[in-house]
């Protein structure tokens, strides 16, 4: 015995579906809709200095950090502000934040990297390695380093 059916009867011609589609809604026909709005200008330059600048002030202690980052974060500040100004935008806070930032973490890194060059052109720094240099032993070198430290915090 065979187990195959016959196939199904096809639909009737007036059979219409389920979902009908909705019919179009009548409007004018006179030109094409209007015009989607003009997207606006992102703030990519003013985004990016503001992120730089933070990280600028984080690390300007390291100044290598501080002055990279910092210096960055001031060019790509000023870049965002004058672009806003050419295409007529209103101010643009993040890009002021951002040239703040940046410009704070720069000074950062300029008045560490200052002090710690006066720190070493110092005759402290120069006494150290002299006693490092004719010191022995272990208890040597923990005297230089002990009186260094007193030599710098009296």
């Amino acid at each position: 015995m065979s187990s195959h059916y016959p196939p199904p009867p096809p639909p009737p011609r007036d059979w219409e579906p389920y979902f009908p589609e909705p019919e179009p809604e009548p409007g004018p026909e006179s030109g094409p809709g209007p015009e989607p709005p003009a997207e606006p200008l992102r703030d990519g330059l003013g985004t990016a200095a503001l992120v730089l600048g933070l990280l600028a002030l984080l690390t300007f202690w390291t100044v290598a950090g501080g002055a990279v980052l910092g210096l960055s974060a001031l060019v790509l500040g000023l870049a965002g502000r004058r672009r806003d100004r050419r295409h007529g935008m209103p101010g643009s806070g993040t890009a002021l934040a951002g040239t703040v930032l940046g410009f704070l973490g720069l000074a950062g890194a300029v008045l560490v990297l200052s002090a710690a060059t006066v720190a070493v052109e110092s005759g402290e720094f120069g006494a150290l390695r002299q006693c490092l240099r004719d010191a022995g032993d272990g208890a040597a070198v923990e005297r230089c380093v002990a009186d260094f430290g007193e030599g710098l915090w009296p």
